[in-house]
């Protein structure tokens, strides 16, 4: 008898396997359908390494940042290994046009609570 889903979801990177993952915690059964393998060389989610930043000078993106690190921390909960380690960062400016991107991104981190 063949398996029943409740979604199908095409394409394996980042989005498509923390849409199976989200929708597995509201009890929904998904199938993920990808036609490279894991970790193939045009993946964005190769490597050792990425960055999770909060500074941006759009508050919407800021908060959508504290809440993913909401479900970043949960995920390594579950997970039981260390996914990340938290360091700071540093936003730097050297002309008039930065400043004022970086004093907007200093009143979005405010906003947001950061």
């Amino acid at each position: 008898m063949p398996e029943i889903f409740d979604v199908g979801i095409v394409g394996g990177g980042i989005m498509g396997v923390s849409t199976a993952y989200q929708l597995s915690k509201m009890g929904k059964r998904s199938v993920v359908f990808e036609r490279a393998r894991v970790g193939h060389k045009r993946s964005g989610s190769r490597g050792g390494s990425r960055m999770i930043g909060f500074g941006y000078e759009d508050p919407v993106y800021t908060r959508m940042m504290v809440e993913a690190m909401v479900e970043w921390k949960d995920v390594a909960k579950e997970s039981e290994i260390p996914l990340f380690v938290e360091t700071g960062g540093m936003d730097i400016a050297e002309d008039g046009d930065g400043f004022d991107s970086l004093a907007a991104i200093g009143r979005s981190l405010r906003e947001a609570g950061v």
